[in-house]
Order: structure tokens, then sequence, then C-alpha cells
């Protein structure tokens, strides 16, 4: 049983929803996650990445950090994404200039056109996804950090055994190594 497991068994009372115990695998010891952790995938949303499950974090690497991760605002395909948030991260990204021009000569009409596109996302999470795939694909840095800058801690990927992507290292807590 893990810490946080145990915690939860003898204090139920001081334990918040958005505490989740998870596992961060790597090649080295980490005793403080930082930006310099974010790792970038095609599949998802560049962060740094935890697992529920201890066994899968060990297949990333001999040294596994257990952490306590509280989040409080998560980007999630259950809920609907801020237009706002979709328009500071396009105005934000960097080179979107260069982006923008996938949709078309005239930047103004390729700045509605891709704002349209991005929106026609079914949740929050896809819609994040398609900022990140069209506008931050070789920027996973400045995309956690203008995430961060929209107030989201992360994202939750899957429900059953779901593994975790932090935008905000605050929101890490390190239990043991």
């Amino acid at each position: 049983m893990g810490y946080v497991q145990s915690f939860k068994q003898r204090f139920p009372d001081k334990v918040t929803p958005e505490m989740e115990e998870a596992f961060h695998g790597g090649k080295s010891k980490i005793s403080v996650f930082k930006l310099e952790h974010v790792e970038g995938s095609e599949d998802e949303f560049p962060g740094i990445m935890f697992t529920s499950k201890e066994n899968v974090a060990r297949k990333k690497g001999p040294y596994v950090t257990e952490v306590q991760l509280k989040m409080n605002r998560t980007v999630s395909p259950q809920s609907p994404p801020r237009r706002d948030d979709i328009v500071f991260m396009v105005t934000s990204a960097p080179g979107k200039d260069e982006s923008l021009r996938k949709y078309g000569e005239n930047l103004r009409e390729a700045y509605f056109k891709a704002i349209d596109y991005i929106m026609k996302g079914h949740n929050a999470k896809e819609c994040f996804h398609r900022v990140y795939t069209e506008f931050y694909k070789e920027h996973n840095k400045e995309f956690v950090e203008n995430m961060v800058k929209c107030n989201y801690d992360g994202a939750i990927i899957g429900m059953q055994d779901p593994h975790y992507v932090v935008f905000n290292p605050k929101t890490i807590q390190i239990v043991t190594q």
C-alpha cells in the first residue's frame, strides 16, 4: 500500500479528491520536478509524465519516484474548452504566423479559420491536443508554460489505470524515491 492510500485510510477527512498517488520512472533520481523534465509525445500533451502503476513506471527506468499530485484544474475529455484559453494558446505560440499560414495567406483570416478548426474538437482534451499539434509541436516547454498561464495543472489520460501529464511542477509533492 502506498503512502497516499495509507494516509487516506488514517485521515479520510484530510484528503481532497484532487490528490492522486502517481509514479515517475526514469534513468536518474529526481529530487525536484522542473520544466526540464517535460517530455513530448505525438499522441499526447507534453508535460511531466506519471502513471498510477508503480510497475509501469519501473519500465521507464531504474529510478521510481512516488509522488502525490494535487491538480486543481485539468484538461479533460469530459469538459468543454474555454475559447479564451484556446485564443491565448494560439496567439502565444512561438512561430504562430508560420503555423497560421497552413490556414491561408491572409493571417487575420487564417487566425479565425484556425480557431474555428480547433474549437470543433469535441472536448477540452481534443481541442488542446489540436493546439499542440498545430502550433507547438517543436515547442514542448512553451506549450507547458502557456498551459500553466491558463491555470491548467495537467491532464489525466484514461479512466482505468490513468496516467498523468503534469504542466505545473508546483502540483507535484515527492513522497519517496
